[in-house]
């Protein structure tokens, strides 16, 4: 799914029509090839991704000479702690430490996702205390962007990025920004400050 997902994006090509001309989608991956940076995916089951485990591929990339400058982990809160807890909240916390501290190590930015309680799914804009689970990861991240989108705003390719939590910089401000879902285009456009 997720290769399909970027596939889709790089190509240019909405998701449902990725199988209608494979060879147009393909030439267009490959084109992007030459102007692109290397890109390494790998996937893991549900609950089984330790940060111990991540920690041990960036080494044996680096000892090949593959230096990451970013670490997406998709997502963190379905990742296994080191030492399990009976407390899910104990494990969170135990995961965003660990893996905040490994990009640490190896001077890399990392970007996870997670999820809103149901305050936050159904507020208009999520703030830092909509955060699902455990209000923990707020304190662990540098900085923390919530994805907001109205129904109007989608229909219309939009949506809002707004830091709610922010270590070192301003915080509490939006950005209007155009997308293109179909196509699995995050950001096309932004807008401006809302």
């Amino acid at each position: 799914i997720i290769a399909d997902r970027l596939d889709a994006n790089i190509s240019d090509t909405a998701m449902r029509l990725l199988k209608d001309d494979p060879q147009t989608v393909r030439a267009r991956i490959k084109a992007a090839e030459a102007k692109a940076g290397h890109f390494i995916l790998k996937d893991y089951a549900t609950g089984t991704l330790k940060p111990s485990a991540i920690n041990r591929l960036l080494e044996r990339w680096r000892s090949e000479g593959i230096i990451l400058d970013l670490l997406a982990v998709d997502y963190a809160d379905i990742m296994a702690a080191e030492y399990r807890s009976d407390n899910q909240i104990d494990n969170l916390r135990s995961i965003y430490i660990d893996i905040r501290a490994i990009a640490h190590d190896h001077d890399l930015a990392l970007i996870s996702a997670t999820q809103t309680n149901r305050a936050g799914a159904a507020a208009h804009t999520a703030k830092m205390t909509d955060v699902a689970e455990d209000f923990n990861k707020i304190r662990t991240a540098d900085v923390v962007i919530a994805i907001n989108a109205s129904e109007a705003e989608k229909k219309s390719g939009e949506a809002r990025l707004t830091w709610v939590a922010s270590r070192n910089t301003e915080d509490n401000f939006s950005l209007l920004i155009r997308q293109d879902r179909e196509k699995l285009k995050f950001l096309t456009k932004v807008m401006g400050r809302v």
